[in-house]
């Protein structure tokens, strides 16, 4: 007797069906594993703006020796971490953390993430922006201190741009442009529809 067929061709439909792994179990499995996926971006998303908003400069990092009780939520890690972050990039590497989000749940949904390269790229520029935006409101602000909120590289940027800037109306014009310019990158590093952004925004207002 010939052996029975590993797959099984369904004339009606026109298309085979696995005997091992049948259509809603195959369907069930890509579900799983694309929750899986976007659950593991979404949990580091949560992780990175816990290890950001725990940080602390007297912590123990790669340019700061201390012998205290680390503040940061995730040790010696997230404190490296988040020096680094803050350092260089400043509050807007929260916003990193909202992006990674908006993937997690593009992909938990099944949405895919198209454009990969061009959404990172779109992500760096709207970091940078916000910076900028926060430091050509005070240029003045020395690494360090409490007042560095724009971090490094923004630093470097905003200082350039306001040298070619009226002195009396420089720092507003630069403010509100790259605030606009980092609203618009954001949007499309998140991916996200008018209707999400909208959704998230009325969860968190309740």
């Amino acid at each position: 007797m010939a052996p029975r067929p590993l797959v099984r061709s369904n004339s009606r439909y026109g298309k085979k069906e696995s005997r091992w792994f049948p259509d809603p179990l195959k369907e069930t499995l890509i579900k799983l594993f694309a929750r899986l996926r976007g659950g593991f971006l979404i949990l580091l998303s949560a992780s990175l703006a816990l290890i950001l908003i725990s940080y602390t400069p007297e912590d123990p990092s790669f340019n700061a020796a201390s012998t205290g009780t680390i503040q940061n939520l995730f040790g010696h890690t997230g404190s490296a971490i988040a020096d680094i972050v803050w350092q260089y990039f400043g509050i807007t590497g929260i916003l990193l953390s909202v992006i990674l989000a908006s993937w997690g749940w593009r992909i938990s949904a099944q949405r895919g993430l198209d454009l990969f390269l061009w959404r990172s790229v779109a992500a760096l520029l709207s970091l940078l922006a916000a910076g900028i935006a926060i430091v050509s409101l005070d240029p003045d602000a020395a690494l360090g201190t409490t007042r560095f909120w724009g971090g490094a590289f923004s630093k470097l940027f905003a200082l350039k741009f306001l040298s070619w800037l009226p002195t009396d109306i420089g720092s507003t014009v630069l403010a509100i442009s790259m605030a606009f310019l980092s609203l618009t990158t954001l949007y499309m590093a998140a991916a996200l529809t008018l209707d999400e952004w909208h959704s998230f925004a009325r969860h968190l207002h309740q």
